[in-house]
């Protein structure tokens, strides 16, 4: 779900109006708030922060980057899990955090160091 979809879902949801949001999140009208929900703009990183606190999920959830909404949806989630599959999961983590770690160092190994 694009950005503008979700952040209109989630206002409907929470009964906000784009006025009220525009004023709680310090912007100076509700145009410049209706161009989130259009498309036509995104918030800079401290307004993304406000909605997402606001509305009670991540950014990442917020910008359409996953579906889980908040670390506690995370948590919930994985409670409805039986043991074998939380386990699963933790593999699968612990390997991407490897693989990630992996890369950072290879990045770092390649790239040319500054001259002092």
């Amino acid at each position: 779900m694009e950005f503008s979809d979700r952040l209109k879902t989630l206002r409907l949801e929470s009964g906000y109006t784009q006025q009220e949001l525009a004023q709680k999140i310090g912007l100076s009208s509700q145009g410049a708030y209706r161009k989130y929900e259009t498309g036509e703009g995104k918030p800079r990183a401290a307004k993304l922060e406000k909605l997402a606190s606001i509305f009670g999920v991540s950014v990442s959830y917020l910008l359409g980057e996953t579906d889980i909404r908040s670390s506690s949806d995370f948590i919930e989630r994985m409670a409805n899990l039986s043991e074998a599959q939380q386990e699963d999961v933790i593999k699968f983590l612990q390997k991407q955090e490897d693989t990630t770690s992996a890369h950072q160092e290879e990045n770092s190994s390649n790239s040319p160091q500054k001259k002092r």
